[in-house]
């Protein structure tokens, strides 16, 4: 029907009876009357206005009202859905803004307040690490002056036991002279005199009963005080370094290889071993020299080699270790648990330091107790306070090489530096 509508134009319709026409004339496609869209049956009468009103078949075609649907209504309907459905669209649009309004302001705040957390967090960090730096400034600062005020009183120490044993001889000079008077006085047969002479030998005894205990005492002091500043310092054993050391090929090329040695436990010789650490560590060894094979000792001294600088003074280097106040030892420790074996260092002179030499044979007899009668007190041993644990063909080399006069290296062996190993490299 809307396409008839669009094509013929508006629809009108006749509610009435049909009228009687011509049934003499026949159909003629070109009447006028069906071109104006009258359709003739057979009874004579008009039914529609429209050919599709028309059958066929039958000569009379009925009138059949047809009704008209009220598109008004349901039109009006319709757009009351619509409507409905905008508006629920409109609500739910305007529900989605403003909850995703609210989602932004919770995030917004979410993130700001976050921040200022970490920002607080931050500054709180900042201030524990300003706090903590301070704390360790000063924790050094302590550390260091602690150390300085035992290194003054080790030298202070060494000092009253280099008075002892100034005293000592004095006291064994006066019992020599009063054994001899009492030899005498025996043949002169004076009995007072002998009397007096009895009695004056037996406070000397005394006296040297007494500072023999007091340097027995003092030595354990010194002990006592180098373990603390070891284990301060350079914290807990084992300790290790690392000597590297060059030899002289007369050629540009490198040639040298690494000693690593083993300090002695610190419960045997803590002094020796702190001492020891403390030359190392402030690099004094640096420019050494392995001079001298003795044929059971490599020595080390502060002598020029290929290495050293044309301006090299010996008296300069020596004046290096007083300088630090890291010389000789305070006193000559040593422990029967560490004795001088083949591989090991001990410290040469008394008191021991700071040369010191690589034994190529067990020399525990010779560098032990008794086994230096030349020195002052033929009692006391050299201080033994470190073993190698590697490069042992390294130190054969250095003992298989050239000699003059039977003692002396042609081409001495230069100790380029020493450094102590931390714990961590020693654990990987």
């Amino acid at each position: 029907m809307a396409m008839l509508s669009n094509r013929k134009g508006h629809i009108q319709r006749r509610n009435h009876r049909p009228s009687p026409i011509n049934t003499s004339s026949s159909y003629n496609d070109n009447d006028s009357s069906v071109n104006m869209g009258v359709t003739r049956s057979e009874k004579g009468f008009v039914d529609c206005e429209f050919p599709a009103c028309v059958s066929p078949v039958s000569p009379y075609v009925p009138y059949v009202p047809i009704k008209q649907k009220n598109t008004k209504a349901k039109g009006g309907c319709s757009w009351m859905v619509s409507f409905v459905i905008l508006m629920l669209l409109i609500l739910a649009c305007g529900y989605s803004c403003v909850s995703y309004d609210e989602l932004g302001d919770v995030v917004f705040f979410q993130f700001f307040h976050e921040r200022r957390i970490t920002k607080a967090q931050l500054n709180e960090q900042d201030r524990t690490m300003r706090e903590l730096e301070i704390n360790l400034s000063t924790k050094f600062d302590t550390k260091v002056k602690e150390l300085t005020d035992q290194n003054a009183e080790l030298q202070r120490n060494l000092s009253d036991q280099k008075e002892e044993k100034i005293r000592n001889q004095q006291l064994t000079d006066e019992n020599r002279q009063l054994n001899v008077r009492l030899s005498e006085s025996k043949n002169v047969g004076d009995s007072k005199e002998n009397s007096e002479l009895h009695k004056e030998v037996a406070r000397l005894f005394h006296e040297k009963d007494r500072l023999t205990e007091y340097k027995k005492k003092m030595q354990q002091n010194i002990q006592l005080m180098s373990r603390t500043a070891l284990h301060e310092k350079f914290g807990p054993e084992p300790h290790r370094v690392e000597i590297y050391v060059r030899f002289d090929n007369h050629q540009e090329e490198t040639d040298g290889g690494y000693i690593l040695i083993e300090l002695a436990p610190t419960n045997e010789l803590p002094h020796a071993v702190y001492w020891f650490l403390e030359q190392v560590s402030r690099k004094l060894y640096d420019g050494y020299s392995i001079e001298r094979n003795l044929g059971h000792v490599l020595m080390a001294l502060p002598t020029n080699n290929f290495l050293s600088p044309p301006d090299f003074n010996m008296d300069a280097m020596k004046k290096r270790f007083s300088d630090e106040g890291f010389e000789t030892i305070l006193f000559q420790e040593y422990s029967p648990n560490f004795p001088h074996e083949k591989y090991t260092l001990g410290y040469s002179g008394r008191p021991g330091g700071p040369n010191f030499y690589l034994s190529t044979k067990d020399n525990s007899v010779i560098h032990g107790p008794g086994g230096q009668t030349h020195q002052d007190d033929p009692t006391e041993a050299d201080t033994c306070f470190a073993k190698v644990i590697n490069g042992f063909d390294i130190v054969d080399r250095m003992n298989q090489l050239p000699t003059n006069k039977g003692r002396f290296l042609e081409d001495k062996v230069a100790i380029e530096y020493m450094r102590i190993i931390p714990r961590n490299v020693q654990a990987n």
